[in-house]
């Protein structure tokens, strides 16, 4: 392969971890394994080119469980605490962008337990090598199409490239996951599934995957 690249994926396949509980040192383990086998996804769309994680850790910040309960035991043994509660190796922060945006496609969701996600990119981060998405999550069962926007954006952490980072690791507010098992709740299952079409999956109501990138 050119460039060094021992592998270019076009499958769609994104390997995601919630709430884990593996240590830091076991999550930096697997990441140089990824990065030795210079393993990697591209995904060109719209104008974009970017590189998409292979793995993604998604841990709530309301996990007690993960984040004092297994600290505390860890501290105990003389071991380090999950990555997901180390903040050095978050490649990416959430944010809540906006607290009320409206969804006119969420009337389009007919069926009942369906909810309706918006995903986007921010404009200034087209062309950026790994762009800000942004991703706005459903607020309530019912009214469909009031939804709160979040941003997920690459963490400005010094020396730290997100050029070609395998593996994407943050944390969300509590509001989307509650707590160690709260993750099948409307919020978080639509935040996995953008998570997915991030990553390439082909998984929506749209006809074509561009048409995800609105905005």
């Amino acid at each position: 392969m050119s460039n060094g690249v021992n592998a270019v994926f076009g499958c769609r396949l994104t390997v995601l971890l919630i709430n884990a509980a593996s240590k830091a040192s076991d999550t930096q383990m697997l990441i140089d394994e990824l990065q030795l086998a210079n393993v990697r996804k591209r995904a060109h769309i719209k104008g974009m080119r970017y590189e998409p994680p292979l793995v993604i850790s998604v841990t709530s910040e309301d996990d007690t469980d993960v984040g004092w309960k297994l600290r505390y035991a860890n501290i105990l043994q003389g071991l380090p605490k999950s990555a997901g509660f180390d903040t050095k190796m978050h490649t990416h922060t959430v944010r809540v962008s906006k607290q009320q945006v409206h969804c006119p496609r969420a009337g389009w969701v007919r069926d009942e337990g369906q909810h309706w996600h918006q995903l986007s990119v921010v404009p200034a981060t087209r062309q950026n090598t790994t762009p800000t998405m942004r991703v706005a999550l459903p607020n309530d069962v019912e009214i469909r199409q009031s939804h709160t926007e979040y941003e997920i954006q690459p963490a400005p952490h010094a020396g730290y490239s997100t050029a070609s980072a395998p593996m994407w690791i943050m944390q969300v507010p509590g509001a989307v996951i509650g707590d160690h098992n709260d993750i099948f709740n409307f919020q978080a299952t639509s935040l996995f599934l953008a998570l997915a079409q991030v990553s390439g999956s082909i998984v929506s109501l749209n006809y074509d995957w561009p048409e995800l990138f609105n905005g």
